[in-house]
């Protein structure tokens, strides 16, 4: 009410309040949020619906309907989003008085029609492979489908992939036509009695999906979706809002914000899991803005991890050290628009390290591109370690445990430092220097790149975010700063969660050293990290009422995210999410914990901990990362060398999933 920075970001802690919904609190949470300006609760919108019930009234009724008001571009996709949500469970019909006024105020028909063909704005051959994976995941989740619900998910799933052939449908998405006979052979069998017939099937229906993806790379938008190929702002119609413009900061002036004009013609697809596709969206300034439309994921999760994050980097800012080195976490905008689907904000500038590490090794590689040589050898030494052949080769959970167990430290360092090696050591080193124009030039970027790195790593390591794999980090090639993306794995389910447990607390790989050579890790990134983690430990109270917060949500699926990243056939296991432990080792993190012991507490308590040998195995090689420290609390410079010591060792790195490129 009175322009406090800290309490508005403090907020939503009072979600948490019992009584809040009918009890002695209700009345005057309802009086006291009147006297607060909409513009205040922008940021916080996802967690206020995410505790709304559509079908009662609500203690947050009138901050809903005055920010639907004010702002209804604001609250238009994350509320419509609920609103699906909630129809997929009960008839729209039995929505209480306050959902109906809410939504009546979200009428927007051009804007429903401009979302609905976004949505046609992806790979069609993807729905269908996600539909199977999804339909495999149900059937090998423990609890048995029933032939009624099966029956049920096979027709539901069917409606959503494919298409009935008219006007208005894209060439790309008519080509699926032919397999919807072939996907409703699937109410043939029985869930009960033919599961592995099932299974088959499904592969088959995969494998001929992969003959549909797309060979290049530039595709035609109209091919897709004619309707936005043709779009074209006018004033005499409804104004479409470009997306992510609310700056939580201050009281937006939605007279000046941008709108959609046009959609360009040519899509760029990225040839990752998903096959996500780049639109490019002319707006009413002048300038083009990208987005990434992407289809199979829950973009929640990420939408949550960039939010934490921006409350990190506002913290870094008001911090003196980290003002000084010009520390702070990137961030993007994420618009989850269904539970499958979303666009992401397009970092501009980027190029993502994998694209940089194929390129280097090309250039400065006597070898040249030597990826497969390096998984193909590192494939040989799993299997021979573990005791396996190609012909009776484990799932990859058993093939990494048995390796875990089987070997010393020192086979596996050394192993890994065979690998690393087949790589010139300066690669990186050499890629960032030929994007300078000068040496000063290169010394900014190289300086940029540290900070931006260690900032972004301790960042993530506190919220436990995995899975930093080359791919998932992206360099700004006009100035050398780092942004991660992709956050589905957070919260200690790398190490928890996942079959092949991630143990590094974040990415320091050699080639990212070999950056500030001869300094290496001992000085600016040394520095830098200290600065971030002082600051962080400093704001303790507010990042643990974030957490508390964000884990225990109760719309999201955290675990579901965190398993849906890593499928496996021998992976069967099932855990609860139990957010006060997540919560509890983020708040040690925070209070100067070990970060091995607390590593090694995780292993114990995740999936790796089914099977003692494995379990064994890995917490060998997670003791002589690090010497022996205190088991109490450490100071600030101690937690920053035991990291660092574990980011970079080689009985830590050399047992990492090949996929991660641990080598580079």
């Amino acid at each position: 009410q009175f322009g406090s920075k800290p309490a508005r970001q403090l907020f939503p802690v009072l979600l948490q309040l019992p009584n809040l919904q009918d009890g002695t609190l209700h009345r005057c949470f309802i009086d006291a949020s009147g006297l607060v300006p909409e513009w205040m609760f922008l940021r916080w919108i996802p967690q206020l619906l995410s505790y709304v019930d559509f079908y009662q009234e609500s203690f947050l009724e009138s901050v809903l309907l005055r920010l639907a008001a004010s702002y209804p571009m604001a609250l238009y996709y994350p509320a419509k989003f609920a609103h699906g949500e909630c129809t997929k469970r009960f008839p729209e019909r039995t929505m209480g008085s306050f959902a109906c006024r809410l939504m009546r105020l979200l009428e927007f028909p051009r804007l429903d029609r401009f979302v609905q063909e976004l949505s046609q704005v992806v790979v069609p051959c993807m729905k269908v492979s996600n539909m199977a994976s999804d339909l495999a995941r149900k059937l090998s989740a423990g609890s048995e489908l029933t032939a009624e619900q099966y029956r049920t998910t096979v027709l539901e799933s069917m409606k959503e992939a494919f298409p009935e052939s008219g006007v208005g449908v894209g060439r790309e998405h008519e080509k699926l036509i032919p397999f919807k006979s072939e996907w409703k052979k699937l109410l043939n069998f029985d869930p009960e009695r033919q599961i592995a017939d099932i299974w088959k099937f499904i592969e088959h229906i995969r494998k001929e999906m992969e003959k549909l993806v797309p060979r290049h790379s530039t595709l035609e938008l109209r091919r897709y979706s004619p309707w936005l190929a043709e779009y074209h702002f006018n004033d005499r119609e409804e104004m479409l809002e470009l997306p992510g413009q609310y700056n939580v900061d201050h009281k937006p002036n939605v007279v000046n914000h941008v709108k959609i004009v046009k959609v360009h013609n040519q899509l760029e697809m990225f040839k990752t899991l998903r096959k996500p596709l780049r639109v490019q969206i002319n707006g009413s300034n002048g300038k083009s803005y990208d987005f990434l439309v992407k289809y199979g994921e829950d973009l929640r999760q990420d939408q949550r991890i960039q939010q934490l994050l921006g409350t990190i980097s506002n913290q870094m800012s008001l911090d003196q050290h980290c003002k000084e080195h010009q520390l702070s976490v990137r961030t993007y905008e994420v618009v989850p628009i269904r539970s499958n689907f979303g666009i992401l904000g397009w970092i501009p500038n980027t190029s993502s390290i994998k694209s940089i590490a194929v390129r280097s090794m090309v250039r400065f590689n006597t070898a040249g591109d030597v990826t497969d040589t390096i998984n193909r050898e590192y494939n040989q030494f799993l299997l021979q370690s573990s005791g396996s052949t190609p012909e009776r080769r484990p799932g990859l959970t058993a093939l990494y445990g048995k390796t875990a167990s089987a070997c010393t430290p020192e086979k596996i360092m050394l192993k890994f430092n065979e690998l690393r090696y087949k790589i010139k050591e300066d690669a990186l080193k050499r890629a960032l220097f030929e994007m300078a124009v000068s040496p000063e030039s290169f010394f900014n970027l190289r300086a940029n790149f540290a900070r931006s790195l260690m900032a972004m790593n301790v960042a993530c390591w506190i919220l436990g975010i995995g899975d930093r794999h080359t791919s998932n980090v992206l360099i700004d090639r006009s100035n050398g700063r780092l942004a991660g993306v992709d956050f589905g794995i957070a919260f200690g389910a790398g190490a928890r969660d996942q079959p092949i447990p991630e143990m590094v607390p974040f990415r320091l790989t050699p080639q990212f050293v070999s950056v500030m050579e001869p300094m290496r890790t001992a000085g600016l990134m040394h520095k830098c990290s200290v600065y971030t983690l002082a600051c962080l430990r400093n704001s303790r109270k507010l990042l643990k009422s974030c957490l508390e917060v964000f884990v225990r949500e109760p719309t999201l699926d955290w675990l579901e995210a965190a398993r849906y990243r890593f499928q496996q056939d021998d992976n069967k296991a099932a855990f609860t999410w139990d957010p006060q432990t997540r919560i509890n080792i983020a708040i040690r993190k925070l209070n100067g914990a070990n970060p091995k012991v607390l590593v090694a507490e995780e292993l114990r308590l995740g999936q790796v901990a089914q099977n003692p040998e494995y379990l064994a195995g890995y917490l060998k090689l997670l003791q002589v990362s690090v010497p022996n420290l205190a088991e109490g609390n450490l100071s600030v410079e101690q937690q920053v060398e035991c990291l660092l010591q574990m980011a970079t060792s080689g009985s830590i790195l050399g047992i990492a999933y090949a996929g991660w490129f641990p080598w580079f």
